[in-house]
């Protein structure tokens, strides 16, 4: 399989999967809402906002890294010459989104610095 063609079809997968994950997120945090305003919980003295701002932290970075995916996947499909490298960026930064992100992170990285794409992408 030639490496545009190969570019192409791991660009359309890492919006695929980017959009499945974003959806999930968002209907997560919308969930955990909803049960946190809707408990009718007045009394914070047991609430720990450390735990808050953890989540918060990790929320944030699953929303980066997958706003970067769709990103990377339009430049996949599109050919861009910066594409290989916000890729392998995105690889690195998916690995500690256990267990999907791991592998996801770990293929395309690996596919990235292979001699077919890294040579695609540097003529």
């Amino acid at each position: 399989m030639s490496s545009k063609k190969t570019s192409k079809i791991l660009g359309i997968i890492a919006i695929v999967y980017s959009s499945i994950t974003l959806i999930i997120l968002v209907a997560t945090i919308t969930l955990l809402i909803l049960i946190v305003t809707g408990s009718g919980i007045k009394d914070l003295s047991g609430f720990s906002f450390s735990a808050y701002y953890s989540q918060l932290l990790i929320f944030s970075v699953y929303l980066i890294t997958n706003v970067l995916w769709v990103i990377s996947g339009i430049a996949l499909i599109k050919s861009k010459k910066w594409a290989k490298s916000l890729v392998i960026i995105t690889a690195v930064l998916s690995i500690f989104q256990f267990p999907f992100g791991t592998i996801m992170g770990l293929v395309y990285f690996t596919l990235m610095v292979s001699k077919n794409i890294k040579s695609y992408y540097t003529s």
